[in-house]
């Protein structure tokens, strides 16, 4: 039975309402299992100064439970349900060492993390062959988080250009794209590999650490971007000075396109041949919603995640008030944005999950700045 709920003071005359769950529940769920191997070694070097952590992980998890959407219509929103299996495969890897170990207490140790996972859904519910996760973009190229059976997990999916058998954009007539029929892959959320790198410098009770992360690759589906190009908000829509002169989309004449492009008076078959069309820039980005593939943002980014700046107290001061240990440390966190792909022209943080759920991966839904935080920290031992 569904769930009911009191809407608050909300009523009807002199009666109550109430609102029923926006999940549809599942009465035969199963819990998500997961068969897995891993292999691996720690190994030291150098009299323990340097060390490597490798692993490699296959993982095959069943009855893989997701929140999918289903059309309101139904009363509900988003079903949870077991949709699959999937198969995940990767490597982690840690490199650790001290750089510097001076005799006079200054001291320089470097961590690296790396890791990157492969994924393929091998099984979907019943017959299926894919699944809809949730609409990312609906109005216009009607974009979604689908999965497919035998594909990677994330495939962002919606309208495009059309394009010929070469990869070529073909227009029409008017020299603007052509939209497809049919929703094509745009691109996957997963990234290519994720790292992190932390340098320690220590010095007489000064400690100074800082923490680098980097990822490569996972695409992102940005409605800033989207909705922006639309507008004529961002610096792609007057590069070139393609407002003033207006601009020639770098494609191919669709198949049965009819123009005079010699000015002869009579119209030809100019199929496959260069575009020579020019068209405003406002004519081009008023429909560039319905090109998916101009929304996309490569995921990529270098941050500086973390710095920390920490003292101990002497312990002959501390051990006078009765304490066993004690350090003051002032911490800043999400500090920069190093690097973006340069896809990412409107700036977003790639690291972004719309909801913050698994549904939401690789969509961004016109993001306010991440936070910073910078803070003191008082440790003491008694």
């Amino acid at each position: 039975m569904p769930v009911f709920y009191p809407m608050g003071e909300t009523t009807f005359g002199n009666i109550n309402l109430f609102g029923v769950q926006a999940t549809l529940p599942t009465y035969n769920l199963k819990p998500e299992m997961t068969n897995s191997i891993e292999i691996g070694g720690d190994f030291k070097f150098f009299m323990n100064r340097l060390g490597i952590d490798l692993t490699y992980y296959n993982a095959l998890t069943k009855n893989q439970l997701l929140d999918v959407d289903v059309p309101t219509s139904s009363g509900f929103s988003v079903w949870m349900k077991n949709a699959g299996s999937i198969l995940n495969k990767g490597v982690e890897l840690q490199i650790y060492g001290s750089v510097i170990q001076s005799e006079k207490g200054f001291n320089w140790d470097a961590m690296l993390n790396w890791s990157t996972n492969k994924n393929k859904i091998t099984e979907l519910e019943g017959d299926m062959e894919e699944l809809h996760i949730t609409t990312m973009y609906g109005n216009y190229s009607e974009v979604s988080l689908m999965a497919f059976l035998d594909d990677e997990w994330g495939a962002i999916y919606g309208s495009n250009m059309e394009k010929n058998d070469a990869g070529v954009v073909l227009v029409d007539e008017d020299g603007v794209p052509i939209q497809t029929t049919d929703p094509e892959i745009l691109g996957y959320v997963n990234p290519d590999w994720i790292g992190g790198l932390r340098n320690t410098f220590s010095f007489k009770g000064i400690t100074l650490s800082a923490l680098i992360d980097f990822r490569k690759g996972g695409d992102v589906f940005s409605w800033t971007k989207a909705v922006g190009q639309h507008a004529g908000i961002l610096q792609s829509t007057v590069d070139d000075g393609i407002r003033e002169d207006g601009m020639i989309v770098d494609a191919v004449y669709a198949e049965g396109t009819m123009l005079d492009l010699d000015g002869d008076g009579t119209a030809e078959d100019v199929s496959g041949l260069a575009n020579q069309t020019r068209i405003s820039a406002s004519d081009y980005w008023r429909e560039s919603r319905n090109w998916g593939e101009l929304s996309i943002v490569d995921g990529s980014f270098i941050k500086l995640r973390e710095i920390v700046i920490s003292y101990n107290l002497p312990l002959s001061f501390i051990t006078k008030i009765g304490l066993q240990n004690a350090s003051v440390s002032v911490y800043g966190r999400n500090l920069a944005l190093l690097y973006t792909h340069k896809s990412n022209d409107v700036h977003i943080d790639p690291e972004v999950s719309s909801g913050g759920t698994v549904s939401g991966s690789g969509m961004e839904s016109y993001q306010l700045p991440p936070s910073r935080t910078i803070g003191i920290k008082l440790n003491v031992k008694f």
